[in-house]
């Protein structure tokens, strides 16, 4: 496969600090605010995971003077609006996917002592996909990277890792295939609802979730298409965890069964989380 995993998804903001707030209430760590030369942004994450999955919620700001890097105006403080796949060669990555009729170029983001910390690539409009994406490689292990957000903290909320992420795709089927075909990433698994289609695409420990309806009256058909604005994160015990959030002031009205067998959830709504749904889910 051409990625090992989902890296990050990032969620712009007009309010850089207002929005770190919430995740920061609820025991979160937030990184320290970062702003790469030249890309007209300021960035705060919320870093999820291990070593070998680490994930990263990058909440994203103007910087003080954005220029031309400033990009994501139509975007700000209306949810996720990316998601970002790591690989491990980001030049055979792209020549892969040249091969495949998808041209994209990378650039390098240095740290603060001038050395490599990232490269990264836009990847163009791609429809079929149901998803802005882009491609990042790290010259930094994931401890490393652990080591540096982190600093010896932990999160109060116990957050284990990224489960999925969902994206709505109008033409199911049509989405899958390129997936498949020309991202490479194979469907495997599905489930079905009276009204969606949940179709599974696993990259790294995670799941890209594709949305279709099942029904004429199914209330995705009424959803915009493209990523939505959630991420769903594993936790040892949902109840436990509730009660945490509960503590901190967030309302929790939803605890259910989930619709991926063998699962509960309960949500952080969006309009308490600055954009973002926060799913919080259990194996049971």
């Amino acid at each position: 496969m051409l990625y090992e995993g989902i890296a990050r998804v990032l969620l712009p903001v007009s309010d850089l600090a207002a929005a770190c707030e919430p995740f920061e209430r609820l025991g979160l760590v937030v990184t320290a605010e970062r702003q790469p030369p030249g890309r007209g942004i300021r960035i705060r994450a919320v870093p999820i995971g291990g070593p070998d999955n680490l994930f990263e919620v990058e909440i994203i700001g103007k910087a003080d003077s954005p220029g031309e890097g400033w990009v994501f105006e139509p975007v700000v403080d209306r949810g996720l609006s990316t998601i970002v796949l790591r690989v491990s060669d980001m030049a055979a990555a792209l020549a892969t996917l040249a091969e495949r009729g998808i041209q994209a170029t990378s650039h390098a983001i240095l740290d603060a002592n001038g050395e490599k910390r990232i490269e990264l690539a836009m990847l163009p409009d791609l429809p079929d996909a149901a998803a802005s994406l882009r491609l990042i490689q790290y010259y930094k292990s994931g401890a490393e990277r652990i080591a540096e957000d982190f600093g010896g903290r932990q999160h109060a909320t116990p957050l284990k890792r990224l489960d999925h992420l969902a994206a709505v795709a109008p033409d199911l089927e049509r989405s899958c295939r390129f997936w498949d075909e020309v991202l490479g990433v194979p469907t495997v698994g599905e489930v079905v609802t009276p009204a969606i289609i949940v179709r599974q695409l696993k990259i790294g420990d995670a799941i890209l979730e594709l949305l279709g309806p099942s029904s004429p009256d199914s209330p995705i058909r009424q959803r915009p298409p493209g990523l939505g604005s959630s991420c769903s994160f594993e936790v040892p015990d949902l109840d436990a965890t509730i009660a945490h959030a509960q503590s901190a002031g967030f309302v929790i009205n939803d605890r259910r069964i989930g619709t991926l067998p063998g699962t509960i959830v309960a949500t952080i709504p969006a309009a308490q989380a600055s954009g973002l749904n926060v799913q919080l889910l259990q194996y049971v």
